[in-house]
């Protein structure tokens, strides 16, 4: 196992599911929920390990850019430690994939900027959606093009035990 951590708290965890719940699933995905997974997902002891479990056997295609794997790195590291957070998205770039730098900036989510890194890369590998608790993310439906839809940590695993 990558992370094993201990107990984390709700706090802890309600904080990563906002953090981190920038996972994008790909079109050619089985099945499909949640994201916000490396904090809290790759802790067995997390209600959402079946999501980093699946991720590892290949059971949905994420996808990401460097920017994105950075992010990831960073807030990891935040809540565990460097190596920890080193051994999660070494393990990411050995599972993916769908790995996408997108050359355009679409800049849809004003409300927080930083957060289009994700709403770009899912437009570039035609991503089936955005896995996120993040309601800055919540804008995208408001858009005819590009269609991006976003679902959260429990409708994405929910989607993925119904694959079971």
């Amino acid at each position: 196992e990558l992370w094993n951590s201990g107990e984390l708290d709700k706090k802890k965890l309600d904080e990563l599911r906002e953090q981190i719940s920038e996972l994008l699933i790909g079109h050619e995905t089985i099945g499909g929920s949640g994201h916000e997974l490396f904090g809290a997902v790759a802790s067995a002891k997390s209600p959402y390990h079946k999501i980093w479990e699946d991720f590892l056997q290949g059971k949905f295609i994420l996808c990401v850019s460097n920017e994105i794997l950075n992010e990831y790195e960073e807030i990891i590291e935040r809540y565990s430690s460097s190596s920890v957070a080193r051994n999660v998205v070494s393990a990411i770039v050995l599972v993916l994939q769908l790995y996408k730098e997108a050359s355009f900036k679409f800049n849809l989510i004003e409300a927080d900027p930083d957060d289009n890194k994700f709403a770009d890369c899912a437009i570039v590998a035609n991503a089936e959606y955005i896995v996120s608790e993040d309601a800055h993310f919540r804008i995208l439906a408001t858009f005819p093009f590009p269609k991006i839809k976003v679902v959260g940590l429990d409708e994405f695993l929910a989607d993925l035990l119904v694959d079971i």
